[in-house]
């Protein structure tokens, strides 16, 4: 489960950063297109300036998702840690300890043994 759980945010992760990439990569084109378009005193078309608008909200909002899978992935991790912490301070202590009860009550009953019957000596009476 904790696997399944990993590899579904690992998979999120990487379609995020791929997203992210080329969402940059566009971004880049666009600049160098408007670079391009100032060097030849041509202002940017209101249809450009507003896919600019929109690759960089999609960049932002892009970095946000990445942060949150990030983030719950830390969780998870930290939350995985706790609970091995648990069982190796709290509850190997206590089985181990349930075993030696176990095992003594076990021990002490075979010492003890069936109750003894002593056999009459036939040749006294």
């Amino acid at each position: 489960m904790q696997i399944a759980a990993e590899l579904k945010f690992r998979e999120t992760l990487t379609v995020l950063q791929t997203k992210l990439a080329a969402s940059q990569n566009e971004m880049s084109q666009l600049q160098q297109g408007r670079g391009a378009a100032a060097g030849s005193n041509t202002t940017l078309t209101s249809a450009q300036n507003a896919q600019i608008e929109r690759v960089r909200l999609d960049i932002a909002g892009t970095r946000l998702q990445l942060r949150q899978v990030q983030n719950s992935l830390r969780t998870d991790i930290d939350r995985l840690g706790t609970e091995l912490a648990f069982i190796n301070i709290l509850l190997m202590p206590v089985l181990v300890a349930g075993f030696a009860i176990t095992f003594g009550v076990i021990r002490r009953r075979r010492a003890q043994g069936a109750p003894r019957v002593k056999v009459a000596n036939a040749g006294a009476a």
